[in-house]
């Protein structure tokens, strides 16, 4: 049975590399981009009434800060929650109801993407200390995981942004499609445009490259095939 992998578009990958590309197993990429936690949620409970699989990951939570931190709502029945409180507990509200629905299914949940390669921005630490919630409530449960996505990269810009200007980052939702039409799903493309804005991992700030996507796909691969 292929794994679903339910997210926003960092699962969907029509912008900048999908991390699909480099797991080791057949998988059902179920992104949708702009979509908040609850939205995600809301299709892998509909999923669950289909069919219970032996893997299911969660990935999402980055447009709750990025659309709050904006001021935009895209589905007014899911709005972005930028408090982290309320947010931690609709993730626990969600992971019960979601428990109930498959004892036999192992939740893959996924920590939140960096917010732009300037990690000291406002964004990125309220990103971490979300991270920290989530992380920490994910282990009161027993069929579900946390997947650290995130760490692996902040360790690489750190090591190596001091020769790069790598604070670009988009101005609103408009940018992301013709960087989109741009790329294509081809690496070379999108390291090129990567080294255009000074970035490392990321085309945007948000969507990886070739070698973001590889570092987001590599844990999740070793709880894959574990």
């Amino acid at each position: 049975m292929k794994v679903p992998l339910f997210g926003d578009s960092l699962t969907l990958g029509r912008i900048g590399i999908p991390y699909a590309r480099f797991l080791p197993v057949e998988s059902e990429v179920r992104g949708i981009e702009g979509e908040t936690f609850s939205a995600i949620i809301g299709r892998v409970e509909r999923h669950l009434r289909r069919q219970a699989p032996p893997y299911l990951v969660i990935q999402g939570g980055g447009n709750d800060l990025l659309l709050a931190s904006r001021g935009f709502i895209l589905n007014p029945h899911h709005p972005p929650i930028n408090n982290d409180e309320e947010f931690i507990s609709l993730a626990a509200e969600a992971f019960n109801r979601l428990s109930t629905l498959s004892f036999e299914t192992t939740f893959i949940v996924c920590s939140l993407p960096i917010l732009g390669e300037e990690l000291t921005s406002p964004l990125n630490q309220q990103r971490r200390e979300r991270n920290r919630l989530l992380s920490q409530l994910t282990k009161g449960y027993h069929h579900f995981i946390y997947c650290d996505i995130t760490t692996a990269g902040e360790a690489v810009i750190e090591a190596e942004q001091g020769s790069l200007d790598n604070h670009y980052f988009p101005s609103g939702l408009k940018d992301f499609t013709p960087d989109a039409l741009a790329i294509g799903g081809d690496e070379g493309r999108a390291q090129r445009l990567s080294e255009e804005r000074g970035l490392l991992l990321t085309v945007d700030g948000i969507h990886p490259n070739g070698r973001g996507a590889r570092l987001i796909a590599s844990p999740l691969a070793k709880l894959l095939v574990h």
